[in-house]
């Protein structure tokens, strides 16, 4: 009888020293500064509203390095029609995670 409520409180105390490790990594990434510099001259879109499609993306002529190393997108040219899908696939370092933080800037 004495067995499993100190079995389950071993256990939950793991789990909030494991919590409580997990909450100071996410509040030092909080914390941090972004490396990329804000845009020079932002343009702020439209917001959506009921059957607006949203804007056009585009990307022309664009090319990204990492200060560490070597380009990985060259000339990178795309165009997503307002309210239109598209599916980026490619081989393991092509760059598709970099175009993802590309678009969101």
């Amino acid at each position: 009888r004495l067995y499993d409520p100190i079995d389950r409180l071993g256990m939950f105390l793991n789990s909030y020293q494991s919590a409580a490790a997990s909450l100071e990594k996410i509040a030092g990434l909080l914390a941090q500064t972004p490396t990329v510099p804000a845009a020079a001259d932002p343009k702020e879109l439209p917001a959506r509203s009921g059957g607006h499609p949203g804007r056009e993306v585009v990307f022309d002529g664009v090319r990204f390095a990492y200060r560490t190393g070597g380009e990985v997108l060259p000339t990178f040219d795309l165009r997503i029609p307002a309210g239109g899908t598209v599916a980026v696939v490619g081989s393991t370092g092509a760059g598709k995670s970099t175009l993802a933080k590309l678009l969101a800037r």
